[in-house]
C-alpha cells in the first residue's frame, strides 16, 4: 500500500462568485488494465488571502507508476509549489478537529453511573428522590439517542434549584427539560416540584 500525499500551493486563487460550490478533489487515471482502489481521501484546506493551500491524502493500493491523479486547479501551477509532507500532520489534524462533543456523552451502559450522579446531587442539596421515571428514546435520522428522566420532588426551592444547578454540572451530558413548581399556600416553604432532565447518550 502506498500513500501519496499532495500538497499544493496555489497563488493569485481565484475568487469563487458562486453562492454554493460543489467539487471532487481529482480523479485517479491509469491503464485499461490497471486496478485502481482508493477507500478514502483526507484534504485540508487552508486559505491565507488570496493564497489556497491543499493537502490530500489518498489511501491508494497499487504500483505507484501505473497511475496518475489529476486534480482540477484554477490557474497554473508550478512543480515548485507541490510538496510531499508527512502522514503524521493530516493525521494531527484529523484527531485535532474530531467532534468532542459527541465523544464526551455516555453511552446507554453507563446511564446507570449517570442516574446514581444525579441522585448523588440530590442528596447533597437535601432534595429527596422517592421515585423517578425514565424512558429511553433511540436515535433518528441525524439526532442523539437519549433519556427522559423525570422526578417528583417535594423541598424547599433554593434545595429544588440547587439540585438542578448541581446535576447540570456535574452530569455535562444533561439538560433540564421541564420544571414545574406548585406551591399550596404563599407563606409555605416547601412546594411540589416535576423536574425533567434530558441526558443525551451516544452510540457505543
Amino acid at each position: 500500500m502506498r500513500r501519496i500525499l499532495f500538497a499544493i500551493a496555489l497563488a493569485a486563487m481565484l475568487a469563487w462568485s458562486t453562492p454554493s460550490i460543489v467539487a471532487f478533489c481529482g480523479f485517479y487515471v491509469g491503464k485499461a488494465d490497471t486496478k485502481l482502489f482508493n477507500k478514502a481521501s483526507q484534504v485540508v484546506l487552508v486559505r491565507d488571502g488570496d493564497r489556497t493551500v491543499m493537502t490530500m491524502a489518498n489511501d491508494f493500493h497499487g504500483e505507484p507508476r501505473d497511475f496518475a491523479v489529476v486534480i482540477p486547479v484554477p490557474t497554473l501551477i508550478t512543480r515548485g509549489q507541490i510538496h510531499v509532507v508527512d502522514k503524521a500532520l493530516i493525521d494531527h489534524l484529523d484527531a485535532y478537529s474530531a467532534p468532542r462533543l459527541v465523544e464526551s456523552l455516555p453511552t446507554r451502559n453507563q446511564i446507570p453511573a449517570v442516574i446514581g450522579l444525579i441522585y448523588a446531587q440530590a442528596k447533597e442539596a437535601g432534595v429527596p428522590l422517592d421515585t423517578g421515571h425514565y424512558v429511553f428514546s433511540p436515535p433518528k435520522a441525524s439526532t442523539l439517542a437519549r433519556y427522559d428522566v423525570d422526578f417528583p420532588v417535594k423541598a424547599s426551592y433554593p434545595d429544588i434549584r440547587k439540585f438542578i444547578n448541581h446535576t447540570l454540572t456535574a452530569v455535562p451530558a444533561a439538560a433540564l427539560a421541564k420544571l414545574h413548581v406548585e406551591r399550596k399556600t404563599v407563606g409555605d416553604p416547601i412546594v411540589n416540584a416535576d423536574i425533567g432532565f434530558v441526558v443525551f447518550v451516544r452510540s457505543e
